[in-house]
């Protein structure tokens, strides 16, 4: 071989040992940082979904040292006997369901939109997967069982990727992070941008980051409740709604003033408390109990009430054909057949009703029928 080919190859050779990073995307600041936590207290579960041929991932917390939360034995796969579901864990367990309880965050930066979390059962074990929402963007592998089951199993985190919890302000929240602070965030590179030892090939996608489980364990976790008001079938062409020329009272803007992060979007996706699917007709904006929701038009409102899945929750009319509705507050702060102009308190964000965590459940309707947020909350 001649001189320049051995030094072409040698520098080939030595480019390819380098650490590369996954294609991530970055995002814009958020307005909540994180707080590390004592690592102990926390533990990743793959919470069998019916008969435990699929997993999703539960995370449960020993808030206090009154009773164990959890059991754990064996190895390789390390089986998790959750004894929350044996008393009424109030102030003792905290346990995360859901994109509202927990999501990814990396270098600092809210990946809770880009990336779901989801359990994968791949030649012999059970792994937690970042799986990302475009297709230009790389899963990333956050940890594994060590070993299969169709039992609730311990999941071990890789290296770099820890507890954390989110914080606002001076504030800690309950919602938790799988965080990451070494790994970087780059822009819009190819999906075959692989070679880490965190990015796993593509494979089909089980569900939603939710636990959407069978009809025994959601009674396990207080969440044995059939499909309701905020879960149902729309016509496709919702879907591609857009919104009129801003005029009136049309309802635009952030209910929240953006202090939340949008933990599930409208459409179609897996029952957070039950089996298959569902369509979620609103938008849920993940935030801190009592964060002001105001209203995002001038109108009437026409409900305020506290009654099933959405517990509290504010219905106004803006004219136009148009209506929003505003649910799972911990507070009301209007009542019926009062006129509210836009940016107007209404109430505050809470956990009522039936919710794994504190959201807002935001919908718009027009002419009757639910719409996509996103293009208003947005606009």
């Amino acid at each position: 071989m001649s001189r320049p080919k051995r030094l072409l190859l040698g520098i080939t050779l030595a480019l390819s040992s380098l650490p590369v990073s996954p294609a991530i995307p970055s995002t814009s600041a958020s307005p909540f940082g994180e707080k590390a936590v004592d690592q102990t207290r926390f533990i990743a579960v793959a919470a069998p979904i019916g008969d435990g041929s699929s997993h999703q991932l539960l995370i449960l917390e020993q808030v206090s040292n009154q009773r164990a939360c959890w059991r754990e034995q064996g190895v390789n796969p390390t089986l998790v006997e959750p004894l929350l579901t044996q008393f009424n864990f109030a102030g003792i367990c905290g346990r995360s369901l859901d994109a509202n309880g927990y999501s990814i965050r990396i270098a600092g930066q809210e990946l809770g939109l880009s990336y779901r979390l989801r359990i994968r059962r791949q030649e012999g074990n059970l792994l937690l997967v970042g799986v990302p929402d475009s297709p230009r963007y790389s899963e990333l592998l956050l940890g594994s069982t060590r070993g299969e089951t169709n039992s609730f199993a311990k999941i071990f985190l890789n290296s770099g990727w820890e507890f954390t919890k989110r914080t606002f302000g001076y504030q800690t929240l309950g919602h938790i992070y799988l965080s990451n602070p070494a790994l970087s965030t780059v822009s819009a590179l190819p999906r075959d941008f692989q070679a880490s030892s965190r990015v796993i090939s593509d494979t089909p996608h089980l569900s939603e980051g939710r636990l959407s489980v069978s009809s025994q364990t959601s009674r396990q976790f207080g969440a044995a409740v059939p499909p309701g008001p905020d879960q149902g079938s729309l016509r496709p062409s919702n879907l591609a709604y857009q919104p009129p020329l801003r005029r009136g009272n049309i309802p635009y803007g952030n209910p929240t003033r953006g202090q939340t992060i949008i933990s599930s979007l409208f459409g179609k996706r897996p029952n957070p408390f039950g089996s298959g699917t569902v369509f979620h007709k609103g938008m849920d904006l993940s935030g801190p109990n009592g964060t002001p929701i105001i209203s995002t038009g001038a109108g009437r409102v026409v409900k305020s009430k506290k009654a099933g899945a959405y517990g509290n929750h504010v219905m106004i009319d803006h004219g136009n054909g148009f209506r929003t509705l505003y649910a799972h507050l911990s507070n009301r702060a209007v009542q019926e057949n009062q006129a509210v102009r836009r940016g107007q308190i209404i109430g505050s964000l809470g956990s009522s009703g039936r919710t794994t965590g504190p959201h807002l459940h935001y919908e718009i309707h027009h002419k009757g029928e639910a719409i996509d947020p996103k293009p208003y909350v947005l606009d």
